[in-house]
């Protein structure tokens, strides 16, 4: 705290002094002040305050503080001084990073000259603002060492949340861009909608899978942007003015703070008591089906890192919740889990990441869990399990490459009971057949990936995963007769290993509408020729 405030202390009195800065020469000052006047702002945010982790520095770091610009690699894990971090694109590499064999050099010194444009700018950027350390994850993770970079990677969030300011260069396409065209306040293009939240969101930089956790815990991030510069902290977001004595006051350009994603991340993160059964905490784990959606429109260059870059939020979860994660899921809540879907008129890609066929993380492509968010974001659903008819779950399970790191699975089951109703995929529609009457029950369902073209009609099961009832304040049921639940299924196939091993291809629902609309009892089994039997999902 002491740190911090010093460091503060010297923002304000340097606050009006003009930043000269070699390479920059005064292009930079009017960011720099934007950026300053929102920083000093934001201490007095209570929200961020709330949220701020005091935590020392990671396990490396970058001094940027030599006065002829070296740049030096650091080990002083645990020192409590204010920090940096940074959230860009790599494009097609980086061309320059910590290996094993660069490692000792870096510990020497880098100098200033040899960093790819866009990372040199960002650390001249940090440097005007007085930090003397930031944090680059191509610098201060052993790219070469897999151990090494499974540890750091389950360390993102701790590195990011505890950092007093992420930067981030929303609109270099790679690390070689640079970013000083962007930071000149007098040729910034101005938005000509100044209430549009989305227009840094759409930006390259929000493209890239990792930057989501990275921007999502920094309790502060400053974008810079083509359209001028965007401050988001757990309290506000605000825009560039063309002045910087606005910035306080600013231009608030998204009034419903609390939906935004950095806020949900501010609410899970004032969650300090265990307990997954209480509504508090089932709350919180329904949240990270939020984050699942938000992080699945994003692209990962290594399928493989699905998992892995979402890591550190799941660390953080299982210490709020003391919950059981399994492979992106929670064991707790893994009758929702499960049932993930596409993105309506959009289809999934099966990856071979080592996930499990039940677990998002086995497919690329926009999900959605509004089966099971779409009433419950306020207040959790109650999953109804009826016993003899849906998924009895015996055990759930994967194989973690670097146990305890949250990160990739070689594989994953889950033992149950299950109903399962036999049918066939149509070969050239991909329409499901079974031996009930769907147009009667309201059944909606959506492969994973794309029905191909085939002559033979494709094999499959319907297996009825859970029931959940809608729920308002205070944990009331709504009344079905009114409302209805939402009956999840699940569609598989033989997996062609062992007998009674399934992988899932797709998934179903019946909505309570339907149900009511129809005069059919929400518990109808409507698998009069389903068999119960002992399962396993892979």
């Amino acid at each position: 705290m002491v740190q911090l405030l010093r460091f503060l202390q010297s923002i304000y009195k340097n606050f009006k002094r003009p930043i000269f800065i070699r390479e920059f020469e005064t292009v930079a000052s009017d960011a720099l002040g934007f950026t300053k006047e929102w920083m000093l702002s934001c201490q007095d945010h209570p929200a961020c305050s709330s949220t701020r982790l005091s935590v020392g520095l990671p396990k490396r770091i970058l001094d940027i503080s030599a006065s002829d610009g070296t740049v030096v690699l650091r080990e002083i894990e645990g020192e409590k001084v204010p920090y940096a971090t940074l959230s860009y694109r790599w494009g097609h590499g980086v061309p320059l990073r910590t290996t094993h064999s660069t490692i000792a050099q870096h510990y020497a010194g880098i100098p200033l000259a040899s960093f790819p444009r866009t990372l040199k700018h960002a650390i001249l950027f940090a440097k005007g603002l007085g930090f003397q350390y930031i944090w680059i994850d191509a610098l201060c993770i052993i790219q070469d060492d897999s151990l090494d970079w499974q540890e750091q990677s389950a360390a993102m969030t701790a590195i990011y949340h505890g950092c007093l300011l992420n930067i981030a260069i929303a609109d270099a396409p790679n690390c070689n861009s640079g970013i000083i065209q962007d930071m000149n306040g007098h040729s910034m293009r101005t938005w000509k909608n100044p209430s549009s939240w989305s227009n840094h969101r759409s930006s390259p930089l929000e493209t890239r899978g990792w930057v989501f956790q990275e921007t999502l815990v920094s309790v502060a991030s400053i974008y810079i942007t083509d359209g001028g510069l965007v401050w988001d902290c757990c309290s506000r977001v605000c825009r560039q003015n063309s002045e910087p004595s606005l910035a306080t006051e600013g231009a608030q350009i998204h009034p419903n703070r609390s939906r935004t994603p950095k806020a949900t991340w501010a609410d899970q993160s004032q969650i300090s008591h265990p307990g997954p059964t209480a509504t508090k905490e089932l709350r919180t784990l329904r949240v990270w089906y939020e984050w699942v959606a938000s992080f699945s429109r994003r692209n990962l260059s290594n399928a493989k890192d699905k998992l892995p870059a979402m890591a550190g939020l799941a660390s953080r979860l299982q210490a709020a919740t003391s919950a059981t994660y399994v492979a992106g899921l929670w064991k707790e809540d893994i009758h929702i889990g499960i049932t993930w879907s596409a993105q309506r008129s959009e289809s999934l890609k099966r990856l071979q990441n080592g996930a499990p066929s039940w677990s998002w993380a086995s497919v690329e492509g926009t999900l959605d869990f509004l089966w099971c968010l779409s009433v419950y974001c306020a207040y959790p659903g109650k999953v109804s399990v009826v016993e003899g008819l849906d998924l009895h779950i015996l055990r759930v399970s994967a194989n973690e490459v670097h146990p305890g790191t949250f990160g990739t699975v070689t594989g994953g089951r889950i033992d149950a009971f299950a109903t399962m109703q036999r049918g066939t995929i149509d070969g050239s529609t991909g329409r499901l057949n079974f031996n009930f009457d769907l147009t009667r029950s309201g059944l909606e369902y959506a492969l994973d990936e794309p029905q191909t073209q085939r002559d033979a009609p494709r094999p499959c099961w319907l297996l009825r995963v859970a029931s959940i009832i809608p729920t308002r304040e205070g944990g009331r049921e709504v009344s079905w007769k009114r409302d209805g639940p939402f009956i999840h299924f699940l569609i598989v196939e033989e997996a062609g290993v062992k007998q009674d091993e399934f992988r899932r291809i797709g998934g179903a629902f019946i909505d309570g509408s339907a149900i009511r609309r129809r005069n059919i009892g929400w518990k109808t089994d409507l698998f009069k020729d389903g068999q119960r039997k002992g399962i396993t999902l892979v």
